[in-house]
């Protein structure tokens, strides 16, 4: 079955799902943060990044386009030079069907104030990796434990990639 995906700019009234999406898989350890937010925390960090304008977030919504199942968050690192971290997340029923990779190619379509994107990826969490290559995502070189390689699985805990946008 072909499944429809679109991207939206994320609005205040699907904040709850914001929340569980980002709590989603939270225990497996293939996340820097293993412990849930609570919905007070989320909603102030929410508020005070939005109002500051250095997060954007955009939802991945599928066939009757009701509700999301994932996001693609992306934060201002450096004013100056037009560069920031995207993370993303996806319910846990969506693993392994490649929503990810699709909503993170529509983000980056529509997301167009970045000269470069950074996403820092667990070593564990192969399935992310695979989502940011799969955009074309290159890993940069990370001095480890005096390790010097292009294959992330050689470093400790998690590895860097990057995107260059023209």
């Amino acid at each position: 079955m072909l499944v429809k995906i679109k991207v939206k700019k994320f609005n205040i009234k699907y904040s709850r799902n914001l929340l569980t999406i980002f709590n989603s898989g939270r225990k497996s350890g293939k996340f820097f943060r293993k412990s849930l937010v609570k919905f007070e925390d989320h909603k102030q960090w929410l508020e005070k990044n939005l109002k500051e304008k250095k997060t954007n977030i955009y939802l991945g919504f599928k066939n009757n386009f009701l509700k999301p199942f994932g996001y693609v968050r992306f934060d201002k690192l450096s004013e100056n030079q037009k560069i920031y971290e995207v993370s993303i997340a996806i319910l846990k029923e969506n693993y392994g069907k490649g929503l990810g990779t699709k909503m993170l190619g529509l983000a980056l379509k529509k997301f167009k104030i970045a000269k470069k994107l950074i996403a820092i990826v667990k070593k564990k969490n192969i399935r992310s990796y695979k989502v940011f290559s799969k955009n074309f995502f290159k890993i940069q070189l990370i001095k480890k434990k005096n390790i010097m390689s292009k294959n992330p699985f050689d470093y400790k805990k998690e590895f860097y990639l990057t995107k260059e946008i023209k």
